[in-house]
């Protein structure tokens, strides 16, 4: 059963412009930490998506019987030139967590 709660703040998003070794990120394109409420662009099954909640004092979009068995996503648009983009999340795994998976698609 895949019930189990999640959440995640301090989302970024880099690209990364790779010639010949790839050391250097180009620039953060994206930084969303929901300290201030605001969830932008991110929808679920049922169309945008807004919830943030607070977890041991940790805001967060999703939380504690919000995300069970969800699934959410974001479109970017208007990315700079790039070879490569980076994901870094903070994510939160609430309740057992038993034999459930979480997984994050770049496309």
């Amino acid at each position: 059963m895949n019930n189990e709660s999640w959440g995640f703040t301090n989302f970024r998003v880099y690209a990364i412009q790779c010639e010949g070794s790839c050391t250097t990120i180009s620039k953060e394109l994206v930084e969303e930490s929901f300290n201030s409420d605001a969830v932008v662009g991110w929808s679920d099954k049922n169309g945008a998506y807004d919830t943030v909640t607070s977890c041991t004092r940790v805001s967060m979009v999703g939380g504690y019987n919000e995300l069970a068995g969800g699934t959410l996503s974001k479109t970017f648009t208007d990315l700079p030139e790039h070879t490569h983009i980076m994901v870094a999340v903070e994510v939160w795994f609430i309740d057992t967590w038993d034999n459930e998976d979480f997984t994050i698609a770049v496309d």
